[in-house]
């Protein structure tokens, strides 16, 4: 940057420049599957579907460009980045009412990478177990053309806590816990 005799700034000399990497792989799944309830038991009306989404995490790499060369840092299996994750969900539709049961998995993982080998009394912080989550929702529309909906539904249904980590050891601030990955709120009954 230039500055005059006086102090003002005259001009920025920057240019923008991507000085960095971020490469990942894996393998997603998805299965969706619909059937009608007679299949199932005969003379029983709606229909039932199934899907599942599935997620390996194979690689997970960030370069950043350093005065003393490139630092490559490998996420894998940390915090939001675990090596499985899988949602499924099973829904039963019969005219105007669907009802559904979700399960949402997040595997383990570490906080930071590599820190338990280094410092073990940390790892009561750094490793969090895997989690499962479970939900459930009732749906129901009304009015002469069902142009109303009524919906209820639980998150969280078995109050699942997260993983608990200090403010000082890196989650996302005011939560003491990896908020944007775990839910923070427990059950969670909303209608």
């Amino acid at each position: 940057s230039g500055r005059s005799n006086v102090g003002k700034i005259q001009y920025v000399n920057q240019a923008q420049l991507n000085v960095g990497a971020f490469r990942t792989s894996g393998i997603d799944v998805a299965v969706d599957y619909t059937m009608d309830m007679d299949s199932l038991f005969s003379g029983a009306e709606g229909t039932l579907n199934f899907n599942l989404l599935y997620s390996y995490l194979i690689d997970l790499e960030q370069d950043v460009v350093l005065p003393t060369g490139v630092n490559t840092t490998d996420f894998k299996g940390t915090s939001g980045a675990s090596k499985h994750r899988w949602n499924s969900q099973l829904t039963y539709r019969n005219g105007p009412l669907t009802m559904s049961y979700s399960v949402r998995y997040i595997g383990k993982a570490e906080q930071f990478k590599g820190l338990t080998a280094i410092a073990p009394n940390y790892a009561m912080w750094n490793n969090i177990d895997r989690e499962t989550y479970h939900d459930i929702q009732v749906r129901y529309r009304f009015g002469d053309s069902e142009q109303y909906e009524f919906f209820a539904g639980i998150n969280n249904v078995f109050g699942n806590m997260p993983h608990f980590l200090p403010q000082s050891f890196g989650p996302v601030t005011g939560c003491n816990s990896m908020c944007d990955t775990y839910d923070p709120y427990g059950r969670f009954i909303q209608a």
